[in-house]
């Protein structure tokens, strides 16, 4: 991979790129979070044996603030248990949460593991686990046996950009068990988003509650932000299957709506990669998605404000390629946005923008793009070559200027197939 130097003034490159994924299996799906040392990254891991059905665990992996990692990876379960569906990573005071999906047969439900600051599971009273304890830390948070994908609120701090929430947590979830009255072939897989607040431990603070209840629609990838007073949540309706509307809404510390479910967008095309990623800004969330087929896919940006009202309409950031599965996230001052190129080809790359608050792109140099379409103005990429293909990129501001990212790469396509590696990487990007 090659390095892109950073000049004065604008963004670039920092420090080597970091394998984290050490354990045998495919690792799929990383999420990533800014912690007290440095970051964390959680995946899910496939372990493919002939004959057999693939099975699934959550891995996690802490890093130093150059993203070193610091001891090794940490598995959540002694057995594979998980569901194919990726983490979510939050800090808290003195270490971090992850919520994942368990899978008992046909059912999953949502469960919430934490880790002190050295990556230790931590039990209900807040202390370590015994190694022979494998039920021990895994904590289930929904009870539906329908319950998965779950996303735990982005963490709010006097800077609004980064640090850790306290013991409490924010988590949006899908969940199909008011569709039972629902026999179409459209229906197969409808979910209702549904939102509930909890301790580290489990301990459930505020009771779920479903903020979607249209009949017959599928609802998918919600996202948290929390803006130290309520948490704004996006979510994608697919239920056409040719395009996603994109809604937002506001919720109160009760999880009560501020407004009815906003309509903010439509994703055109059948894209398969357009999940929005929401942060809170300290004035309005902003909000990074794509739009188009994988042939024309384009990553569009947004802020909304927390009545649900656009504060911006939806602008285009990057122009006449493939460019989709956009993380979003905010330094203080602007905002940095990492994408994936040459969508629904084996061979894609990543590549890393900053952007004002309008939605136009700074060049490298820091001065501003204005008005220029160029794709390549003020573009670092973090993987450069055809051989390989990188996906998937989550992002987090880690402080003083940079960037954590992790995503994941394979040397053809991103099938789970024992013939080909799927690993997680981390860079950073310094914008200082």
């Amino acid at each position: 991979m090659a390095q892109q130097q950073k000049l004065p003034g604008g963004c670039g490159l920092v420090g080597p790129v970091h394998a984290l994924s050490t354990l045998s299996g495919l690792h799929a799906y990383p999420r990533i979070a800014t912690t007290a040392s440095g970051y964390a990254v959680g995946w899910v891991t496939a372990t493919l044996t002939q004959g057999m059905p693939t099975t699934f665990r959550v891995d996690v992996q802490l890093t130093d603030k150059s993203g070193q990692p610091m001891g090794p990876n940490v598995p959540l379960s002694t057995d594979s248990i998980a569901a194919f569906d990726p983490p979510s990573v939050s800090p808290v005071t003195g270490g971090l949460s992850i919520a994942w999906t368990r899978a008992t047969g046909s059912s999953t439900d949502v469960v919430l593991t934490t880790l002190d600051a050295n990556g230790q599971k931590l039990d209900a009273n807040g202390n370590a686990c015994q190694p022979n304890d494998t039920a021990c830390g895994i904590t289930a948070i929904t009870t539906s046996g329908l319950a998965r994908t779950p996303f735990l609120e982005r963490p709010f701090e006097d800077q609004r950009v980064i640090g850790p929430t306290q013991d409490q947590l924010g988590v949006a979830f899908i969940d199909s068990r008011n569709y039972s009255r629902c026999t179409a072939p459209e229906c197969m897989g409808a979910n209702d988003v549904w939102w509930k607040k909890v301790q580290t431990n489990g301990t459930e603070l505020t009771f779920e509650r479903a903020l979607t209840t249209t009949a017959n629609a599928r609802f998918a990838a919600p996202r948290l932000a929390f803006d130290g007073v309520h948490q704004g949540v996006v979510w994608r309706d697919v239920t056409t299957g040719t395009s996603s509307d994109l809604y937002f809404v506001a919720i109160d510390d009760m999880g009560i709506a501020q407004s009815t479910p906003f309509k903010i967008g439509s994703s055109s095309g059948t894209n398969a990669q357009s999940t929005p990623d929401l942060v809170w800004d300290g004035a309005d969330y902003a909000l990074s998605s794509a739009t188009g087929t994988d042939a024309t896919a384009t990553v569009i940006y947004q802020r909304q404000s927390s009545n649900g009202a656009n504060a911006t309409s939806a602008r285009g950031v990057t122009f006449g390629g493939s460019d989709c599965a956009p993380s979003i996230a905010f330094d203080g001052q602007a905002y940095g946005i990492v994408y994936q190129t040459s969508c629904g080809s084996p061979s894609s790359d990543l590549a890393f923008v900053r952007i004002d608050s309008t939605g136009v792109r700074y060049a490298l140099d820091g001065t501003s793009c204005g008005a220029s379409v160029d794709p390549s103005c003020g573009v670092v990429y973090l993987t450069h070559n055809q051989r390989q293909s990188a996906s998937q990129p989550q992002m987090v501001y880690g402080g003083e200027g940079e960037f954590g990212i992790a995503w994941m790469e394979t040397s053809e396509g991103t099938a789970l197939d024992s013939n080909n590696a799927i690993d997680v990487y981390l860079q950073r990007v310094s914008c200082k």
